[in-house]
């Protein structure tokens, strides 16, 4: 803490001492513009706008002249008097321009199109644009190419991504570039509401160093709205199986000050009772009941209140958050569907309590720090105290001595610190030196009177600390040469993992655990020309198990100690274009490989536990595409098409015979084709209708491990013998209307999601919802 100490003095005295002009760049609609150039007049003197559209020039007391100037938009000039020591703000709002002689609008690109276009493959998704659709985050991430997102069963229930080929834990998830370890559920992406984020950015492969992660396959980073601005988000969605979602996001800026107070928060609960097709043995007969999921409920509760300055002398960003965080859940099966039993009183719950602290600020024109610390308090309960077994129709059907799964009243409490500190510098246009660590700490202890004891200490494992520490750190350099064509990025990492468990039947009280690892990677990209680039980027990246991994969860996922890290080599080879010269059809093709060792699986133990293991080798080699098409300015066509072969090998042991076989449990092939059309002002109304479809298609693919001679080939028959390790082609469609009313700022949405009400299955073949549908009220004022 001295480091800190000493460098929050150093950032203070440095401060005082420069004179900057600072601003923020922004269209007519308020959307901040990055990379416009922001110049002295006849000066070489200036600055480009970041992703937030901001900017910043080291000056002396003067007066001067700014240009603001970007393709596409008509060149602003304001005239500044710097008095002395201190800042100086002049924000732009830019004006599109428009060539008669071509009768072309030329447009700026967004926030979400430069995302795209880093060395570093990443996609960006604006979900500030679909905010008022009752789409889920799951459903909106699931229709990007190279993408799959799957949930246990309804709202709620777990998530896993899996992007080019890994999943699990070998994708981190962030809000706001810090990873979410520290917000206990609260920021899981089955869970968070649309109205709360900005946009969401997937990263596939390789991960920059700022995020400071220890990603295996990619990341997903959940980006929430500046405090800069004014704004109040409310809305109210209802839908099937008595679900409501209630959403609350508004920042206030208290006048004639840089002081800003927000709110977020979101209410949700579901009884998710929907029903679905099970075969059960009925007195020795296998017949097909519909049955209903009677104990599957979950209700979140999400509340998070925020104060600090911006675009001050002393900070560009300093925010203090308060966040508070409840989710009730019942627990309806294990990792798959038994037939024979279902769970009709097991519970978990959690409830969070955060402190966090962000501190954003330029020394210098040139040099950036942004500091994050967090400290989260969380409690955590499972109950299986039923006296009874229930079957799939609700009905008690005899006694249960041992609880539905396993005897517990479980507690845990879980502490957890997390501390990331980033900085770049910048030389000159061309370079940009960036480094960056991340240290999270986690402890817990807990109690149960039904667990297990050391038969050697004579002591309960669960009473005993667990603590883990990881830390990563990274040193890059970004390039940029040929006016910008070529574009690259460097960079090292570190990993650095400490962990201390309670022996189950060893002697001693707790095994530990120390890993260090080195990973490097590189990514260029290539512009041959406005509308089209060439990208390659490899990374040997590094994948440290997560506490749950080495401690399991005492529920379901049963601990496993002695887990070593992953590695992989992850390679991306892409291309992109524009392929008509009005830029309204756009093709990029990605092609990705994967060779990762002591891969990491879940191993079933039976149809209600699991461990994690390091296996064998996984191969993914795979091809993604992406196509959008701008039929007119009201009508848009996307299509992403996904393959993706995962292979075993250095198989041993029994598992020799699955051998170059294909990874189960995960969807090798992929579709998703959206379409959008909006209608301003039909028959006279006062309003703008967007009507939109979204089309998924999943082929068949592997439940379980199965020979490759015997598995079933793409868009081919399946065998008798391996029919049951399958699951069947998938065609999910869903369709929405919103009603966006122009004289008041409000907007009406309806869904229907699987409309043609087919089965749909996920993870270990988890019945989804049947048609079902949604209805959201939002209510959205911006205050510029």
């Amino acid at each position: 803490m001295r480091f800190i100490s000493y460098l929050t003095f150093l950032i203070i005295s440095l401060a005082t001492f420069a004179s900057f002009i600072k601003g923020k760049v922004v269209d007519h609609h308020n959307n901040p513009l990055p990379g416009v150039t922001v110049k002295i007049q006849g000066t070489s003197i200036g600055d480009v706008t970041n992703t937030d559209g901001r900017f910043s020039i080291e000056v002396e007391k003067g007066k001067y002249t700014l240009d603001a100037s970007y393709v596409g938009f008509q060149t602003i000039t304001k005239n500044v008097v710097v008095p002395g020591k201190g800042n100086v703000n002049v924000n732009f709002i830019l004006k599109e321009s428009v060539s008669d002689l071509e009768e072309v609008v030329v447009l700026g690109k967004s926030d979400s199109q430069l995302k795209r276009e880093e060395p570093i493959k990443v996609e960006s998704i604006d979900v500030a644009r679909i905010m008022e659709q009752s789409t889920s985050v799951p459903e909106l991430i699931n229709q990007t190419s190279g993408v799959k997102v799957r949930q246990a069963s309804g709202v709620g229930s777990a998530v896993t991504v899996n992007i080019n080929g890994l999943q699990g834990n070998a994708v981190r998830f962030f809000k706001d570039g810090i990873p979410t370890d520290y917000l206990g559920g609260a920021f899981q992406i089955g869970l968070v509401p649309t109205s709360i984020i900005k946009n969401v950015e997937i990263y596939k492969g390789v991960l920059p160093i700022e995020l400071g992660a220890d990603a295996l396959g990619g990341a997903v980073n959940i980006v929430t709205k500046g405090r800069d601005q004014q704004f109040l988000d409310a809305s109210y969605e209802i839908g099937s199986y008595n679900t409501h979602l209630i959403n609350l996001n508004t920042n206030y800026i208290i006048p004639n000050t840089k002081v800003h107070v927000g709110v977020s928060s979101y209410y949700i609960h579901s009884d998710n009772d929907y029903e679905f097709d099970l075969d059960i043995n009925d007195g020795g007969f296998i017949e097909t009941f519909r049955v209903r999921r009677f104990h599957d409920a979950t209700t979140a509760k999400f509340v998070e209140v925020n104060t600090g300055i911006h675009d001050s002398k002393f900070a560009d960003l300093l925010d203090v958050k308060v966040t508070y965080f409840k989710n009730d859940a019942e627990v309806q099966n294990g990792i798959q569907i038994d037939p024979n039993q279902a769970f009709g009183e097991v519970i978990r719950a959690s409830e969070s309590k955060i402190l966090s602290l962000q501190y954003v600020k330029n020394i210098l024109p040139h040099w950036n720090v942004d500091f994050f610390g967090a400290l989260s308090q969380r409690d955590t309960k499972e109950q299986d105290l039923s006296e009874f077994f229930y079957d799939w129709f609700g009905i008690t059907e005899q006694a249960a001595p041992s609880g539905e799964v396993q005897l517990r009243d479980q507690r845990l409490d879980i502490d957890t610190k997390v501390f990331r500190l980033a900085t770049q510098y910048n030389l000159g246009n061309q370079f940009k030196i960036k480094a960056s660590s991340t240290y999270n700490g986690y402890e817990q202890v807990g109690s149960d009177p039904y667990a297990q004891v050391n038969f050697v200490t004579g002591i309960q494992p669960i009473t005993i600390p667990s603590k883990y520490i990881k830390i990563v750190s990274g040193f890059g350099i970004a390039s940029s040469f040929l006016n910008g064509k070529l574009k690259g990025e460097s960079f090292v990492k570190h990993y650095y993992l400490k962990t201390e468990a309670p022996s189950t039947f060893a002697e001693s009280l707790t095994d530990k655990l120390t890993r260090k690892n080195f990973g490097w990677g590189h990514s260029f990209k290539y512009s041959l020309d406005d509308n089209s680039y060439a990208r390659i980027s490899y990374e040997d990246a590094t994948r440290i198990p997560e506490s749950e991994e080495y401690f399991g969860d005492f529920l379901f996922i049963l601990a496993n100690p002695l887990l070593e890290p992953e590695r992989s080599d992850n390679l991306n080879v892409g291309f992109a274009t524009n392929l008509d010269v009005s830029n309204s059809i756009f093709l990029e093709i990605n092609a990705f490989y994967r060779n990762t060792k002591d891969f990491i699986r879940p191993f079933p133990q039976n149809l209600i536990f699991s461990v994690n293991r390091n296996s064998d080798t996984q191969i993914t080699k795979g091809i993604e595409t992406n196509l959008r098409i701008n039929l007119d300015e009201n009508s848009t066509i996307r299509a992403a098409i996904t393959y993706q072969d995962l292979r075993r090998t250095d198989t041993q042991g029994t598992d020799i015979i699955l051998e170059d076989a294909r990874t189960p449990n995960v969807p090798y092939f992929f579709t998703n084709l959206s379409i959008n059309r909006q209608f301003n002002n039909p028959l006279g109304w006062p309003a703008k209708f967007n009507l939109y479809g979204n089309y998924l298609f999943t082929e068949k693919y592997l439940v379980l491990a199965t020979p490759k001679d015997v598995e079933p080939k793409l868009f081919g028959d399946v065998l008798p013998a391996v029919q049951s390790s399958v699951i069947d082609a998938q065609h999910q469609v869903n369709l929405g209307l919103t009603c966006n009313l122009k004289n008041l700022p409000i907007s009406l949405n309806l869904e229907v999601i699987n409309a043609l009400n087919n089965e749909l299955y996920d993870n270990f073949r988890i019945p989804k919802p049947l048609r079902n549908y949604r209805f959201k009220l939002t209510y959205r004022l911006l205050n510029n």
